[in-house]
């Protein structure tokens, strides 16, 4: 597990001393939020970030949430499961309590870095790139068809003039056309899906 990467906040030491899974994996090591935030480009491959809640303030998990691409994986060290709760709450994928259940810490932090690989393979984040594009075309479906309709309503008028005529038949013409391509990246996308053996997740 030596080339697992995650980012430490841990100024009073607690968390290094409660967990021998730390000592041999590859660590960045930050007295605070400020300094990890900082230097993330340096980590960018930090997905994974254990923290001393005793010592970060609750409100600063947003910044760390709020970085470009996947959110970090955060494990709160806490010194009970009401502020482990708020955690969670507020975006923390987990909390242990200690010092009560140290021996949970390096369990937690294992299945941390098991998501770590999982997340960062390239085929999860080819899975998530097609769930992404899917969800776009379905989205975008129903107000472009809803542009397509209320322009054909738009042509039963009578009075219209050549002009107005001509520039509404322009954009009838311009929906249906991004509307076959949506289609065409829906049927694509399911196409694909199918073709995939089950359980394979490259799809």
């Amino acid at each position: 597990m030596k080339d697992r990467i995650l980012a430490l906040i841990d100024p009073a030491g607690r968390l290094r001393s409660a967990s021998s899974l730390l000592r041999s994996l590859q660590v960045h090591e930050y007295s605070g939020i400020e300094g990890l935030l900082e230097s993330r480009r340096q980590v960018s491959s930090s997905l994974c970030i254990v923290l001393d809640a005793d010592l970060v303030r609750l409100e600063d998990l947003d910044s760390l949430l709020e970085r470009d691409g996947l959110p970090p994986l955060t494990l709160a060290a806490v010194s009970d499961e009401k502020e482990g709760r708020l955690w969670i709450e507020n975006g923390a994928a987990d909390f242990v309590v200690l010092p009560g259940r140290r021996e949970e810490l390096d369990c937690r932090i294992r299945a941390m870095t098991r998501w770590q690989s999982i997340l960062l393979d390239p085929s999860h984040q080819e899975l998530r790139h097609r769930e992404s594009m899917r969800g776009l075309a379905h989205s975008l479906k129903n107000p472009l068809n809803a542009v397509f309709c209320y322009a054909e309503l738009i042509l039963m008028d009578e009075h219209l003039t050549a002009a107005v005529r001509k520039d509404v038949e322009h954009i009838i013409t311009n929906a249906n056309v991004l509307l076959e391509t949506l289609d065409s990246n829906l049927n694509f996308n399911r196409e694909e899906t199918e073709s995939q053996p089950a359980g394979d997740e490259s799809a």
